[in-house]
């Protein structure tokens, strides 16, 4: 994989067409090895951003400048743990078929530091989550996620983060909220 992952100019060198040039050249360096789509955010051997943060007007203001148009937005969320309860309702909607692996997800502590700066002390991820497609619909993911979610709860943890992800309402059934909301765009080749 080969990706852009940021176009950065410092401030004081904002409107000298540096940050346009180093676009096009990034993206002319992509093309020559082959790369077929072009994408803001969204890439990378680790997380880093989706796509342009909204809180970072000027950011996407560049962006359109050069092109690039809104596809969509999705967005990072957060959930306070320390005061966090399953809604029994999580649980009694759950239709169980006879199978015994139908989902899965997962906790990710980062290494000290990773979410420590945005979020505070404390914080861990509810990593990917998936559940076998014949058995969606069924209660089994949202039962899922909760179970997740108080498994950090138990381990002391105080807040859980959920990356990209476009399952606002989905989630707030569980209590997280947006975090930070990103516009994603991308042009095929």
């Amino acid at each position: 994989m080969t990706v852009l992952v940021l176009v950065r100019v410092d401030r004081s060198h904002w409107r000298e067409g540096i940050g346009r040039s180093l676009l096009e050249q990034g993206l002319k360096s992509l093309r020559q090895r082959g790369v077929r789509k072009e994408q803001l955010g969204g890439g990378g051997p680790a997380y880093f951003w989706p796509g342009v943060p909204t809180n970072l007007p000027e950011a996407w203001s560049f962006f359109s400048s050069c092109g690039w148009r809104e596809q969509e937005r999705s967005f990072d969320l957060i959930g306070d743990l320390e005061e966090y309860t399953s809604l029994p309702v999580v649980y009694q909607r759950i239709r169980m078929p006879e199978v015994v692996i139908l989902g899965s997800s997962c906790i990710v502590v980062p290494q000290e530091g990773r979410w420590e700066v945005l979020t505070g002390p404390g914080t861990a991820e509810l990593g990917p989550l998936g559940v076998a497609e014949p058995y969606r619909e069924n209660g089994i993911g949202l039962a899922i996620a909760a179970r997740v979610t108080e498994r950090m709860q138990t381990r002391g943890l105080r807040k859980g983060f959920i990356g990209w992800t476009w399952l606002v309402d989905w989630y707030g059934r569980l209590g997280y909220r947006v975090f930070q909301e990103y516009i994603m765009s991308w042009k095929d080749l």
